[in-house]
């Protein structure tokens, strides 16, 4: 599904299990309700945060397309993942915004203490830069799938980063889509129009390759083949050349 680095387009990585030690030490609860921002464009966020329930949606804030209806492109983040990484690193203002889809549970650091950490815990500081890489990836990594891959690919792409994310096991060929996202949320990830998600859907239905019961989504293993990877073909190409 990767086109150029590690991290994984719109889906931010989880946290390894140093870091999030690190936030059950000595981070603050935070409870975000549903459709509240935890913070708006041109706002410094002062803290860093592990999501512990919820969902979270990041997005630049004020930029709308107006010759499409596509309002704006979205990255989640899920339970695991660290939000307000950019901030901590440039001690800068961005034009990003932050708002709870679901009802959210943070795990909130304030900077000065986690530099105060850092300065005496190296290991941990090297984990944490590696991590905040992995979050920056995530964003140019979904902005090239947006311009390099169809809606329908981008689509197959987000539904496989989500089945590895939860490590969902198929029965009988069929995985079942972990994270219950809207059409409209779904669209917005994937940058096109809610029209263009249905006609998507009602395709792959036919095809055999979707269904949907109640508010669970299926997609069919089939879907998933030959989505290229780079690290993936790295890997394969390692293991051909290792006579493995």
């Amino acid at each position: 599904m990767r086109i150029r680095y590690h991290g994984f387009p719109w889906v931010r990585s989880k946290a390894g299990s140093e870091l999030q030690k690190f936030f059950s030490d000595y981070g603050t609860l935070k409870h975000i309700p549903k459709g509240t921002p935890v913070f708006k464009g041109n706002e410094f966020y002062p803290n860093l945060s592990l999501v512990l329930s919820g969902l979270l949606a990041k997005f630049s804030e004020s930029f709308t397309f107006k010759e499409t209806s596509k309002v704006k492109a979205i990255s989640l983040l899920l339970p695991g993942t660290v939000l307000g990484g950019t901030f901590f690193l440039s001690n800068r203002l961005s034009n990003i915004a932050s708002t709870a889809l679901r009802d959210t549970v943070l795990l909130d650091v304030k900077h000065e203490a986690v530099w105060e950490y850092v300065r005496t815990h190296h290991n941990f500081g090297k984990a944490l830069v590696n991590h905040i890489m992995l979050d920056l990836e995530s964003d140019l990594e979904g902005m090239a799938t947006i311009i390099a891959r169809p809606p329908e690919e981008r689509l197959a792409v987000l539904f496989k980063i989500l089945v590895q994310r939860y490590e969902v096991q198929n029965e009988n060929g069929w995985f079942n889509i972990p994270v219950k996202l809207t059409h409209s949320e779904l669209s917005q990830v994937i940058y096109t129009i809610p029209l263009t998600l249905n006609r998507i859907l009602l395709e792959w239905k036919k095809r055999g390759l979707y269904r949907k019961e109640g508010t669970e989504r299926y997609a069919h293993k089939s879907l998933f083949d030959n989505l290229y990877d780079w690290e993936e073909n790295r890997m394969k190409n390692n293991d051909v050349g290792s006579g493995a």
